[in-house]
């Protein structure tokens, strides 16, 4: 095996069990929040989340002058799992959505930046359309009952409250810290480089493009990957279809991009993708055709299909955006940058939920609100479109103060 091979080999390897701790504990988190019927709660723990990843981003850009992306992955993996754990065993200190979630977003800038650098240097040079999308269905395939267990250990457990989803946050700590471990013996030559906070105002006609979709990506995806699962369990009382939802995502996942990685790329399916996420959307419009919970799963499984090869091009011309600019050091920046936009529309999402709850119905008639968010798919349109095959920024076009 070729060492750039056992690279890509052992990068998915530490991935695919982050996205098992994901699968674990993601939803349930938000439903150790909503214990209390509080969607507002969620949605407070929510935008502290987003803006703990922001600073956190912020934050390794200094840890960057000394230690190499895998030791900043490290850090953030093994935060997140201590976070866990003292979630648990300190339930009255931590329990608080204040306290916790800017803690374990922090933790999560930390884990992503070191994630998306580390993801940019073992792919470099190779077809990253194809390994984003073979990466995709091997890691999804690792992952795909992690939900489902994670809400059998809660569903199942005999502990009364918040403390009933103890073994499977403790399950998730477990993971992350093994994916921390097995991250830390990658294998990569890094120098470290100089960090300041005014580098990271990074421009560019073409870069704005990615800044714009990735930004509004998140208007959507709030509602998509926080209310569904929620309103899947309110729907059927049972942590266990909660955990199906999430692991049936997966399924979809495998399938988009085991299509990705073998089809061919075009404006037709752009048009299609944009299409059927909009259309799908409106199933919320009519309950009583298609009665809850299965307009989630229905809308679920077009939305992942039409968007994962979208997403994954998107992902790989951003990669070829920083190909194109010079230093590598600048990979960083890049990431943190682009990261700022991605949380701060996150917010804005969790921020025009809750300013639109006290005129809809709880958590179902929240659902309602997709059709609102759907038209983001338009920017695929923009971003994914025609100039996708050669969204190439030049250099000159980017300035760093």
């Amino acid at each position: 095996m070729s060492l750039k091979l056992e690279r890509v080999s052992h990068y998915y390897a530490g991935y695919s069990l982050l996205t098992f701790a994901f699968g674990l504990v993601g939803v349930f988190l938000n439903l150790y929040f909503f214990n209390a019927g509080s969607y507002t709660e969620v949605l407070l723990y929510q935008i502290l989340v987003a803006g703990g990843i922001a600073f956190g981003f912020t934050l390794s850009g200094y840890l960057y002058e000394r230690h190499s992306a895998k030791h900043v992955f490290m850090f953030g993996g093994i935060s997140r799992a201590a976070l866990l754990l003292l979630l648990i065993l300190f339930s009255g200190i931590f329990s608080n959505f204040f306290l916790f979630g800017l803690l374990y977003g922090i933790a999560g800038g930390f884990l992503w930046s070191g994630n998306n650098v580390l993801n940019y240097d073992v792919l470099k040079g190779r077809n990253r359309v194809r390994i984003f999308s073979t990466g995709g269905v091997a890691i999804n395939v690792i992952a795909l009952l992690a939900p489902f267990i994670g809400g059998a250990l809660v569903q199942f457990s005999n502990l009364q409250g918040t403390m009933k989803f103890s073994l499977d946050i403790a399950s998730a700590a477990a993971f992350f810290f093994a994916s921390a471990m097995v991250m830390g013996r990658l294998k990569l030559a890094e120098r470290p480089f100089k960090y300041s906070l005014k580098k990271t105002a990074l421009s560019g006609r073409e870069y704005t493009k990615f800044k714009l979709y990735y930004g509004l990506k998140e208007l959507f995806l709030i509602p998509f990957s926080v209310l569904l699962p929620i309103y899947v369990f309110v729907s059927t009382h049972s942590y266990l279809d909660a955990g199906a939802f999430l692991s049936f995502g997966f399924i979809i996942s495998i399938l988009s991009n085991f299509f990705t990685r073998n089809s061919r790329y075009s404006n037709r399916l752009v048009d299609l993708s944009v299409a059927s996420i909009i259309i799908s959307s409106l199933i919320f419009l009519f309950p009583s055709i298609i009665p809850s919970p299965y307009n989630a799963f229905i809308f679920a499984g077009v939305f992942m299909f039409a968007s994962t090869p979208l997403n994954v091009r998107t992902r790989s011309n951003f990669f070829s955006l920083i190909d194109r600019y010079g230093k590598k050091s600048d990979r960083a920046l890049f990431m943190i940058n682009l990261e700022y936009y991605i949380n701060a529309f996150r917010i804005l999402s969790s921020i025009l939920l809750l300013a639109v709850l006290p005129y809809i119905s709880g958590i179902a008639g929240s659902i309602l609100l997709f059709p609102l968010f759907a038209p983001y798919a338009l920017l695929f349109r923009y971003t994914a479109g025609k100039k996708a095959p050669n969204m190439l920024i030049k250099a000159r076009s980017v300035g760093v103060p």
